[in-house]
């Protein structure tokens, strides 16, 4: 089973907050909607639960369940209707997750999905640099 859900959006949220920072002092601003300081705030501090430090589906299905409200919060707060779209896509596919009963159908949805992720990843990264700008 690949618990990356978080780490995998973590990452690309730090790596975009940090290429952001770098760059704030360069940027001429972003194009689309300027974010809101709510979620801004809900973005770059993230969710409260820590993810699981053992590989049991039953402790990854707890975590997820606990992550939805997060993503659900981020797509209501978002800047514009993509990053919306795709902030509910993260939370449907968290509540998939935290329902899903094997490991084997959990690793075939995830491979279903992998464009979508890489999307969603994207939508991170970008919303992350324009809560940076607007935080400089």
């Amino acid at each position: 089973m690949r618990v990356t859900t978080w780490t995998r959006l973590g990452r690309a949220a730090a790596t975009a907050a940090l290429a952001g920072a770098m760059a704030a002092p360069l940027a001429v601003g972003t194009a689309g909607a300027a974010p809101s300081a709510a979620f801004c705030a809900t973005l770059l501090h993230g969710p409260k639960a820590a993810p699981p430090s053992t590989k049991s589906l039953k402790a990854y299905k707890a975590w997820v369940k606990v992550e939805v409200p997060y993503f659900q919060k981020l797509a209501a707060e978002a800047p514009d209707p993509a990053s919306a779209k795709l902030f509910n896509l993260i939370a449907k596919s968290l509540k998939y997750e935290a329902s899903s009963t094997s490991t084997k159908a959990l690793a075939a949805y995830w491979v279903a999905h992998e464009s979508q992720w890489a999307k969603a990843v994207q939508a991170v990264a970008k919303d992350s640099l324009a809560c940076v700008e607007r935080l400089s």
